[in-house]
């Protein structure tokens, strides 16, 4: 399955590199702010004028781009989901039909549907919106190194002990959502059962005992969503607080060195402006980063359900057929028993048959 990822790489690749161009472009604004800013403060109308039109032109150019970046996310999500559906149905028709039947059709359906939907969430835009935070925070470094590269160091470290923390706490998560997985695929499974066997039910009153088998497997996913639910709240309002105090320590910071004069007022307004795009990528790599490593299980699972664990060479060429087609003392059947046992029997060319 995960060769179905690689293959879109490019598109990935392109979207990013639209990404890496706003956020240049978004950067370059933050530096025509603070020049505006500074140039307010010293009464300088002119300088004032000429770059806040300079400003105008290059948000209208940013709009631009930002648009672009939408587009190429969503056709890149598009295409690894098509994909991914793709690839796992040439798998679902490539498995044993001897495996096959034994298996649970519904485990397929769970597959194609639930599974496949929770990559598309947790690992494909998981590693679009890493990727992006990461560029975003590499050109926002650029831009506060430019003002003062003592304050970004201090900035950085911070960040780096707080995300540490966060990333730790998030951990759980990831055996709450393979759980849950499991659990998709019984729901379903037992939905497709009781659907198949509709007129079963109905013939012999089994309504009532259905009602409540479905109710329990549907009670137990709900079940697990809200422990997913409760432990990534506490999670995350650990992560807000913590973040909460690293805002609070760059303000401090920072007004320290507008005091002491290493930086402007306009310098201010910008590390303040873009304290976001900062702390933003660290607290998106606290929450995304569990979905992506617990998306490995869910990648093992669909290519587990996939192989055939027995030979079988089902596929027999047969160059050409002279008058007929005779089996002598053929048995044929599943693991439960034979189907055919000892059968002596003929296919005459151009005859027309009927088995039962």
């Amino acid at each position: 399955m995960k060769k179905a990822f690689s293959k879109n790489l490019p598109f990935l690749i392109l979207a990013l590199f639209i990404g890496l161009l706003a956020y240049l472009i978004n950067g370059y604004m933050s530096l025509i702010m603070m020049d505006v800013v500074d140039y307010a403060v010293e009464g300088n109308p002119d300088k004032v004028l000429n770059r806040g039109v300079i400003m105008v032109v290059v948000a209208v150019i940013l709009l631009l781009f930002q648009s672009l970046l939408v587009i190429a996310k969503g056709f890149y999500r598009k295409k690894v989901n098509l994909d991914f559906k793709k690839r796992y149905l040439e798998g679902v028709f490539d498995k044993n039909i001897n495996e096959f039947n034994k298996d649970n059709i519904s485990n397929y359906v769970s597959g194609i549907t639930n599974d496949i939907n929770t990559l598309d969430v947790n690992y494909v835009d998981g590693i679009f919106e890493l990727a992006i935070s990461l560029i975003s925070f590499a050109v926002i470094v650029v831009v506060i190194a430019s003002v003062n590269a003592l304050i970004l160091g201090i900035i950085v470290l911070m960040i780096l002990l707080i995300s540490a923390f966060s990333y730790m706490m998030s951990m759980p998560i990831k055996n709450l959502m393979t759980e849950r997985s499991i659990l998709y695929a019984e729901y379903t499974g037992y939905l497709s059962e009781v659907l198949n066997a509709f007129r079963i039910v109905k013939s012999n009153d089994l309504t009532g005992r259905v009602r409540n088998n479905f109710h329990q497997h549907g009670k137990n996913l709900q079940q697990k969503s809200y422990q997913i639910d409760k432990v990534s709240t506490f999670i995350y309002a650990a992560q807000n607080a913590s973040f909460n105090f690293l805002v609070l320590g760059v303000m401090v910071v920072s007004v320290y060195f507008t005091i002491t004069g290493a930086i402007t007022f306009g310098g201010i307004i910008l590390i303040f402006s873009n304290l976001g795009l900062i702390i933003g990528p660290f607290r998106r790599a606290g929450e995304l980063l569990p979905k992506i490593i617990s998306s490995k299980v869910i990648f093992k699972k669909l290519e587990d359900s996939l192989l055939n664990t027995q030979s079988y060479d089902e596929n027999i060429i047969i160059e050409s057929i002279r008058n007929e087609v005779s089996f002598k003392n053929v048995s044929f059947g599943y693991d439960n028993g034979n189907i055919l046992e000892n059968v002596d029997i003929s296919f005459v060319k151009g005859g027309k048959y009927l088995i039962t």
